[in-house]
């Protein structure tokens, strides 16, 4: 899968972030302390993997205001995939799958949108330091 759009909602301290057009090769986001890398990195794993990432939990908790937003993904069969996650007051959130249509995507398992373990993604896909 590879991340083609990324829309922030709300999401720890951010709001109303909308990044277009991203490389399908390598996008680097880089910016001075405190700007927001770090928080677009846990937004995305908590797109994909909500309560599982216990790093991004911090985000999402302690303040009555909802969280959510969406990410395109180009998936295996170059068939492009929103996938929405929004605070609902459950540890997962809730999350729906749509085609570019918006018409809802069946067959993906919202607890594993990538077929890949959280772990494999933090340290092969979604560099931190």
């Amino acid at each position: 899968m590879k991340l083609t759009t990324l829309h922030l909602e709300r999401f720890g301290a951010r709001s109303n972030l909308q990044l277009d057009q991203l490389s399908e090769q390598l996008n680097v986001i880089y910016g001075p302390n405190g700007s927001g890398k770090t928080t677009l990195i846990h937004f995305v794993r908590w797109i994909l993997y909500g309560d599982q990432d216990p790093a991004s939990r911090r985000y999402v908790t302690g303040d009555s205001r909802r969280f959510g937003g969406s990410v395109t993904l180009r998936d295996g069969q170059h068939q492009l995939r929103v996938v929405s996650r929004h605070d609902d007051g459950s540890a997962r959130g809730r999350v729906r799958i749509e085609d570019a249509g918006g018409s809802p995507v069946a067959g993906y398992d919202p607890a594993r949108l990538t077929g890949i373990e959280l772990n494999e993604y933090c340290h092969v896909f979604s560099f931190g330091f």
